[in-house]
């Protein structure tokens, strides 16, 4: 039989398109693990295939923000009759961004010479970036974004409209094309939140989002439109800012002179409070710590070394622990098992949507290394991190977990029964490597989700090790 490794790319394409379509999404996308020539072309191999318009694929968005993105630009691209009126409009907003950047000196919106397919597919993927960042907060509106209706006859977009005008804004906003921006605020076309079903984030979101300070200077001080409320743009801008570490836009959202002292004592308290949790930068969160901590409340100091350890802010959550005396196991009685109950094994009715409140486990299912040594050299117990770590899918960290002792056997199991889910058979064999043991109750119950899920190789895993554990006690 030909290796894989001699098929031109074209054929590769079309086996992996017919074995996407056989496919659940989960069992699809793993076909981009097998190799590297695989990654590109099995992803534009599950993109063809279909599966991904007629799946629930809700709950997928967070794990691959980047990955939709670049579904949305796929679909907004295909040259079909049918398109949903979102990718009407991104289409032609992205043909409006990419001819007013080739236009002439005059700075109009006539075309002066059409752009170019990599220019178009440029900006209608960084458009459908700032889309999934909406849709992370917003999942359940993706499957209007997909669908073309078939019954309604097929209407023209109103680029006249205040709506086409508001997205375009918002793109320029996004994009950085301040001069464009101005001219749109020019004409009343500000606005403060999304209307009706619009996925744009709003332009001081978008502009502070990327980071574009002469943007966000402009919008913070205009009241065209519909702008925000002035006492709202300062979270506006540090909210979306302090997502890409913009410090430079944080001192300028909090410097009072220019909101006209319209900013209330504890509207000012609440925007210090979240810069200091979303701040990514030690020197910038000494700075906002120091400045505010005699106003800090005791439940808002609980949250500061969880949302560092969540979001892998490593030299934060040290400062915290050695600085302020941090206690790595205050939440300990909150983590999760997988499991309702043992013997028989039944799992939890939300299994693997389950969250652990711990430092230590909030650290090991993002897959923070760096920040699980801290709270392992600073006595954080395991609880559950072990199967936390299986479901970011680091073996390096479990290893660490167990090198590190305090194996009990129902986090363990709880790993096994990730990486079984998961089809992460080197997950699997990790454990087992390291001399963890799938008890007998929990393979049973795994055969049986594998089975109601099609995962076929795992109940060929399960079984054949079974077998192979079954001799192995008989001798």
């Amino acid at each position: 039989m030909a290796s894989f490794t001699l098929l031109p790319d074209e054929l590769l394409l079309a086996i992996l398109t017919q074995a996407a379509c056989v496919r659940s999404i989960k069992r699809a996308l793993r076909l981009r693990l097998v190799s590297k020539r695989f990654a590109n072309i099995a992803t534009t191999a599950i993109f063809n295939s279909g599966i991904l318009d007629c799946e629930e694929i809700f709950s997928y968005i967070y794990r691959g923000p980047i990955f939709w993105a670049e579904y949305l630009a796929y679909r907004t691209l295909m040259h079909t009759r049918q398109k949903s009126p979102y990718m009407k409009i991104t289409l032609l907003v992205a043909q409006h961004i990419c001819r007013y950047r080739n236009a002439s000196a005059d700075e109009t919106c006539v075309a002066t010479g059409a752009a170019t397919d990599g220019q178009l597919r440029e900006c209608v993927l960084g458009l459908c970036i700032m889309f999934t960042l909406r849709l992370e907060m917003a999942s359940s509106r993706l499957s209007w974004m997909l669908v073309a209706s078939t019954d309604a006859p097929e209407e023209e977009v109103d680029e006249a409209s205040l709506e086409f005008k508001r997205y375009l804004l918002s793109a320029a906003a996004w994009i950085g094309e301040k001069s464009l921006v101005v001219k749109l605020v020019g004409e009343g076309c500000n606005y403060a939140d999304e209307p009706g079903i619009m996925m744009c984030l709003a332009p001081l979101r978008a502009a502070s989002y990327r980071g574009h300070v002469d943007i966000v200077k402009f919008l913070m001080v205009d009241d065209s439109g519909e702008a925000p409320d002035l006492r709202k743009r300062p979270n506006l801008i540090v909210t979306y800012a302090m997502l890409n570490d913009h410090t430079e836009l944080l001192d300028l959202a909090m410097d009072p002179s220019w909101h006209r002292g319209e900013l209330m004592p504890e509207d000012y308290h609440d925007l210090r409070i979240l810069a200091l949790s979303s701040a990514s930068n030690l020197e910038t969160f000494i700075r906002l710590f120091e400045d505010m901590k005699p106003d800090i409340t005791k439940y808002e100091s609980i949250w500061l070394p969880s949302g560092a350890a969540e979001q892998g802010h490593a030299t934060i959550l040290k400062y915290l622990i050695d600085k302020e005396g941090t206690e790595v196991n205050a939440d300990f009685s909150n983590n999760m098992s997988l499991f309702q109950s043992r013997c028989p094994a039944k799992f939890r009715t939300n299994l693997f949507g389950i969250t652990d409140y711990t430092l230590l486990g909030r650290a090991a299912r993002a897959g923070h290394m760096n920040v699980v040594k801290i709270l392992l050299d600073a006595g954080a117990k395991h609880g559950h991190a072990m199967q936390f770590a299986a479901m970011s899918g680091s073996r390096t960290l479990v290893r660490l977990l167990w090198e590190h002792g305090e194996n009990k056997d129902d986090p363990v199991q709880g790993a096994f029964a990730t990486a079984v889910d998961r089809e992460n058979t080197a997950m699997f064999y990790l454990l087992e490597e390291m001399g963890a043991k799938l008890e007998d109750d929990v393979r049973a119950a795994m055969i049986q989700k594998a089975q109601e899920e099609g995962l076929e190789s795992m109940v060929r895993l399960l079984s054949k090790d079974a077998n192979v554990s079954s001799e192995g006690d008989v001798d």
